[in-house]
């Protein structure tokens, strides 16, 4: 992953202003910090506890998934209710604050679910879901920065422009990392339909 985002930056340097791809590396030193309070270091706790008590492992996963994904809802609907405000203070779009969240959110609930699968020794699936986030954010970035602007001049009344600026921006690097998160997330419905939810308090 760290490869990947080394080879996108000429394409950001070629296509962005200065100050528009500082914005995009600002967003990004939030999001660094604020995932490390989101996920309360529950990842390694979880791998910590389930291999010191692996015949609890379920209850240590699922007491760190309920935990990890409780905070990530709440932070998302703060972010939500507060993202105009928020949007005055900071002078992002609100829109560019909730895709953060999202991304905050959905990075953190898939850590927990990734660290899963360490434990439980899925070294493919593991690297195949990994895979396929890096590719989509790399193709979502190819799609947005050399497709979108296109399809824009010729409909310049589409309903996406509530959602995206007309031309190249550092908003488009903060939403294909959103959509490379979502695909994430969704590749783990199959796990997380199957997990059995048993909070534990003195866990």
């Amino acid at each position: 992953a760290r490869i990947v985002n080394f080879f996108m930056v000429p394409l950001y340097s070629a296509v962005l202003p200065t100050h528009s791809y500082g914005r995009a590396s600002e967003i990004m030193a939030y999001i660094a910090l604020l995932q490390v309070v989101l996920l309360f270091g529950f990842e390694t706790g979880f791998f910590r506890y389930a291999n010191k008590h692996k015949e609890q492992a379920e209850k240590v996963f699922s007491t760190a998934f309920i935990f990890v994904s409780f905070l990530s809802v709440i932070f998302l609907a703060l972010t939500i209710t507060g993202s105009v405000k928020l949007a005055e203070i900071s002078g992002y779009a609100p829109y560019i604050l909730i895709y953060t969240a999202i991304i905050l959110g959905s990075d953190s609930i898939t850590s927990i679910l990734f660290t899963r699968l360490r434990f439980q020794n899925r070294p493919w699936r593991f690297a195949m879901l990994r895979s396929i986030k890096i590719g989509s954010e790399i193709l979502f970035n190819l799609i947005l920065f050399f497709l979108l602007p296109i399809y824009f001049k010729s409909h310049p009344e589409s309903w996406l422009l509530n959602f995206m600026p007309a031309h190249a921006s550092y908003e488009y690097i903060i939403l294909a990392i959103f959509l490379s998160c979502i695909v994430a997330l969704a590749l783990f419905i199959p796990e997380i339909i199957k997990i059995h939810l048993k909070w534990d308090k003195e866990l």
